[in-house]
């Protein structure tokens, strides 16, 4: 799919207005704009629904956030906006797990305006879902199905799946290691997590904070997939002490990075290469069609790093495209500062990669 998708998690929700980086349902519109210019294409809302013991009814929305007919006239707000609304449901929340118990949900909100879910794919409730998904899709030609699964073969039901299975394991993980290890999956390298803003484990945010924010900008961002924001990553609102100019420069560059996003999908949405430097703090990789690639050079460490770009690279005719820290010249061998990330083209000489 290759939407943008912005996820929000309810707090205690009142009729004042909403603290900075947090949704409200009273006044979740007056967000909208400020996401519509960010650049969101769906709002994906999470845990906002009646608790029952250990079930959910997916047709209430808990009271201590709102009302059913606030959630549904706030939908309506967005979508003059041209913004999408998604739901995620944890189906093995419903309490008597049924085809037609789960087709109610879906086609109760879908009815309400929702344009899209998210549905967690469980063991004991995913046996359901092949043939009542069909069946939606075939009802309702607009409206969005994503699983959340490992198993990349629901995609030929679904319109997409998102694998979150491990983040759900990752307390412990050496996640630096590990994407510098790894950076093949793609998900993995793209630090597009569902568990915690998990970069926090291996940057510097404490010192760093605004470099290592728009380094994270461009490795979650720079790539094909559906991408997934958490909400406040745009402004670092868990950073309660920063200057409100400081929070502002961030979410630009934010939506300067959609933007460079779409402005070069159809190089991203080719095949990735990853380039193995000696340093293992650099995580760095390039696309390529049309002899033309896109290269993302990231440092990953407190340590400025000093390196050769492989001589298929044509750097005499390189374009610096944006940078975490500042605009830069392209040379053959680069040197980059702690926590330093930078994008640029250049055409590919007539090497086999």
């Amino acid at each position: 799919m290759g939407n943008i998708f912005y996820r929000t998690y309810p707090k205690k929700f009142n009729k004042d207005k909403s603290n900075l980086g947090f949704f409200d349902i009273y006044d979740l519109d007056q967000r909208f704009m400020a996401l519509k210019i960010l650049g969101i294409d769906f709002i994906l809302i999470e845990d906002i629904f009646k608790r029952d013991r250990d079930f959910l009814d997916f047709s209430q929305i808990n009271k201590i956030f709102g009302q059913n007919q606030d959630f549904i006239s706030q939908i309506s707000k967005a979508h003059d906006l041209n913004l999408g609304i998604f739901l995620r449901l944890d189906l093995s929340k419903i309490k008597k797990i049924s085809k037609k118990n789960i087709n109610a949900v879906l086609n109760f909100w879908i009815n309400k305006g929702v344009d899209g879910f998210i549905l967690d794919d469980f063991s004991n409730s995913s046996k359901f879902l092949g043939e009542n998904i069909k069946s939606l899709k075939n009802s309702y030609k607009n409206i969005k199905f994503i699983l959340n699964t490992s198993d990349k073969k629901k995609d030929e039901i679904f319109d997409g799946y998102v694998d979150f299975s491990f983040w759900k394991n990752s307390k412990n993980l050496d996640l630096r290691k590990f994407i510098l290890d790894k950076n093949k999956n793609d998900l993995a390298f793209a630090l597009n997590g569902d568990y915690e803003f998990l970069c926090e484990k291996f940057l510097d945010f404490k010192h760093f904070y605004t470099n290592c924010s728009k380094l994270m900008a461009i490795i979650s961002i720079m790539r094909s997939e559906d991408i997934f924001i958490k909400e406040g990553e745009e402004i670092l609102s868990y950073k309660k002490e920063i200057d409100s100019k400081i929070r502002k420069e961030i979410f630009d560059f934010y939506r300067k990075i959609f933007l460079i996003r779409y402005d070069y999908l159809d190089i991203i949405k080719e095949e990735y290469y990853p380039l193995n430097f000696k340093s293992k703090d650099l995580l760095s990789y390039f696309y390529y069609k049309d002899n033309k690639a896109l290269v993302i050079l990231n440092n990953l460490s407190q340590k400025d790093v000093l390196f050769e770009l492989p001589g298929f690279f044509n750097i005499k005719k390189s374009k610096f495209i944006i940078g975490n820290i500042s605009q830069r010249e392209i040379f053959k061998n680069i040197n980059l500062r702690a926590y330093e990330s930078i994008v640029f083209t250049c055409p590919i000489k007539k090497y086999k990669l």
